[in-house]
């Protein structure tokens, strides 16, 4: 069995990760959030951070039982802290009040509001920042469908172009089968 180390810190966490097919859809960063551990070995500056899993929750029971008990919720959208006119100091303002994302942000209530310094100006903010990522969006797609219409107008264009070739081919050949026609119906020279 490996020699454990000994462990200054064991930290639990989320960790807001981008979802890069939900952003490129609705253009602009959509994050969702995922167990992280950090570790850092006592005298060591370097610490690990990566996903969890059974082993580390296996090591640290105690631990991952405290974290679980303190981190139910979990958060889907936009981080605050990728938004980029957000300040860390607002951030962490806005995560004292249980508001985490700028969706969650944009849907604050007057009442919740009077509790953050420019609170308005923030939700308003944010609310802009969601129509502009929605409108980009729309406007993305629409791109997308004129340019899959102009593809599919040439594609019709080429085969009317086939058909009509086709459609001409096809009347020469009906004139000269009847020239055979009438070649085959004349009489020719009487027998003696």
């Amino acid at each position: 069995m490996p020699e454990m180390l000994p462990v200054t810190r064991v930290q639990f966490f989320k960790k807001p990760i981008l979802i890069p097919n939900k952003s490129e859809e609705l253009k602009r960063p959509v994050y969702e959030e995922y167990d992280y551990i950090k570790i850092q070995v006592a005298g060591e500056r370097d610490y690990f951070e990566g996903p969890v899993n059974e082993q580390h929750r296996a090591e640290f029971p105690n631990e991952w039982q405290a974290y679980q008990c303190g981190a139910q919720m979990t958060v889907s959208g936009t981080p605050l802290e990728e938004w980029p006119q957000m300040r860390p100091g607002i951030v962490n303002q806005l995560k004292a009040l249980e508001v985490f994302t700028v969706e969650a942000l944009a849907g604050l209530s007057d009442v919740q509001l009077q509790k953050i310094p420019n609170g308005s100006k923030l939700r308003q903010d944010a609310r802009e920042y969601l129509t502009r990522a929605s409108d980009a969006a729309s406007s993305a797609e629409l791109v997308a469908l004129r340019e899959k219409s102009a593809a599919q107008e040439a594609q019709l264009t080429q085969q009317a172009e086939q058909l009509a070739k086709s459609v001409e081919l096809l009347e020469k050949m009906s004139a000269r089968v009847e020239e055979l026609e009438k070649s085959a119906k004349k009489p020719g020279p009487k027998p003696k």
